[in-house]
């Protein structure tokens, strides 16, 4: 499943990290700093010029999981930042990207995204192997809080 047909909840998350980019464009390939991300997009700062529309190919690794390898459209362009939105993102990879952005000081909020996903997985709208990793990051976050 990619983030296109995945649950909402799974990808709302959305918060700032520092990670950095291997960006491939239709002209060439560079680097640049992705600042904010959720399981569907991302904000990214580069001294490339990109413009509405553009199709990127981005490369990056989030920590604790493995590189992300994903197509994304740029969305808007803010002089040097430009928000992109992924077009093919994996579940398992648009779930690590969510779990990144809810560890660094959210705990509140990764209880309700987790618990969220874990009604969605009840429901047989995610399958068993999620379904059992958002109840053990709902577990951790739980411990996180007390």
């Amino acid at each position: 499943m990619t983030t296109a047909t995945r649950p909402s909840m799974l990808r709302a998350a959305r918060g700032p990290v520092a990670l950095s980019a291997e960006v491939r464009g239709q002209r060439d390939g560079f680097y640049s700093e992705i600042v904010n991300m959720s399981g569907t997009g991302a904000l990214l700062t580069s001294e490339r010029e990109l413009a509405v529309g553009d199709v990127l190919f981005l490369r990056f690794a989030v920590p604790g999981a493995a590189e992300v390898r994903t197509e994304a459209t740029v969305a808007r362009v803010d002089g040097h930042t430009a928000g992109v939105a992924f077009h093919d993102v994996e579940e398992h990879d648009a779930a690590m990207i969510v779990r990144h952005v809810l560890r660094h000081g959210r705990p509140q909020e990764a209880i309700d995204v987790a618990q969220a996903n874990i009604a969605l997985w009840h429901a047989g709208q995610l399958g068993y192997g999620l379904g059992a990793r958002w109840r053990n990051r709902l577990a951790h976050s739980l411990n996180a809080v007390q």
